[in-house]
């Protein structure tokens, strides 16, 4: 059984470990650049790497010094530079070494828009807009 301080390969991440994946992706971005997390998750390991350590842990031969798949994280967020221009980006942290290994800007065709938070209030004042909301099952107007 592996130890409770070395995390099964299929564990989800920890907050530990999200904190350090976010900080490589800040410390990879630099201070030009605001970073907006839009998530962040472990990546499973690759099958092979994987076979064999489930191998060592169901024959009972698995130690704290068995290889182990690396600890990476995906990490999907938005960079926006100093002139306000952003880009929806997918990286690949390795976790133990807290470095980016990979990194990919998805093209404007295929990104997701920038997620902006606007309250109810706003949205009815607007006049333009009918707000709904869900109550109890049944939908009704704000208006």
């Amino acid at each position: 059984m592996p130890s409770p301080t070395i995390p099964h390969p299929l564990d989800p991440l920890s907050s530990v470990e999200s904190n350090v994946t976010r900080q490589a992706i800040l410390d990879a971005r630099g201070s030009n650049v605001t970073v907006r997390f839009r998530s962040i998750f472990l990546e499973e390991p690759p099958k092979a790497e994987l076979v064999t350590f489930l191998a060592l842990e169901h024959s009972g031969q698995l130690t704290a010094a068995s290889p182990r798949p690396a600890r990476v994280a995906r990490v999907q967020y938005d960079a926006i530079n100093s002139s306000k221009e952003y880009s929806y980006v997918e990286s690949l942290v390795d976790v133990n070494k807290r470095t980016e290994v990979k990194e990919r800007i998805v093209d404007k065709l295929h990104q997701a828009g920038i997620i902006m938070y606007v309250s109810l209030s706003h949205l009815r004042n607007r006049g333009r807009w009918k707000v709904i909301a869900c109550k109890s099952s049944a939908i009704e107007s704000l208006d």
